[in-house]
């Protein structure tokens, strides 16, 4: 009965143990397990659009580096047209969650503004080096996802407009190529690579923002400049 009864002791004094334990570990647990879900969504998007993501990265990127190489106007229009789509693609990806209406407010306005600077850009081709001077140092907070980021907001709404008068000029039967000479077969390569790559990211979302925000618009601007 002795070592019966002890035994009996030592459990509940386990239980007892037990149930004043500090719960700091398992709530930490839980937390890192809240963080890790929350971490998940933010790299990895809401459902569709991450998978849309995956693809506009590499079509807008390959876009781009088509209209580093192609001869042809027709090509070249065609590159145009997956750059823009593949650019707007990701940027609808990397907008806040619940925030379509706003998002679709300032894409509203923001072409407005980019037809003004493409009409601006056909008049006074010269403006583009002017404006991009003056744009590069203003930058503007937006929350991209769950974070908020100093973005070169004024400089891309440039890139838009250049954009616009790059299409109209092609429309109108601009036949210049290779505008970047002997560096346009490298820089090609180098913006199919980035774009691929997004494909099999582990991180999409820090990845669509190095396309989204660096390679596809300065990737334009090479273009424009030359």
């Amino acid at each position: 009965m002795a070592p019966g009864l002890a035994h009996g002791a030592h459990l509940g004094g386990d239980v007892a143990a037990a149930r004043t334990a500090p719960e700091g570990p398992v709530h930490a647990h839980r937390d890192r397990r809240r963080q890790s879900r929350a971490r998940g969504r933010v790299c990895d998007g809401a459902g569709e659009l991450s998978e849309v993501a995956r693809l506009a990265g590499p079509v807008a990127c390959l876009g781009l580096a088509l209209l580093l190489v192609a001869t042809r106007r027709d090509l070249r229009l065609l590159g145009l047209a997956a750059w823009g789509a593949g650019a707007a693609a990701l940027g609808l990806y990397l907008a806040p969650d619940g925030a379509a209406v706003a998002f679709a407010a300032a894409a509203a306005g923001g072409l407005v503004l980019a037809v003004l600077a493409a009409w601006v850009l056909l008049r006074w081709p010269w403006a583009l080096a002017f404006a991009t001077l003056a744009c590069i140092p203003v930058r503007i907070p937006v929350d991209v996802g769950d974070e908020e980021a100093s973005l070169l907001v004024p400089l891309y709404l440039v890139v838009a407009g250049a954009a616009l008068a790059f299409g109209w000029r092609l429309l109108r039967g601009d036949d210049r190529m290779r505008e970047l000479g002997p560096i346009a077969w490298p820089l090609a390569a180098f913006v199919a690579w980035s774009g691929l790559a997004l494909a099999w990211s582990d991180d999409l979302r820090q990845g669509s923002i190095f396309l989204a925000a660096f390679v596809l618009p300065f990737g334009l601007l090479a273009i424009g400049f030359a």
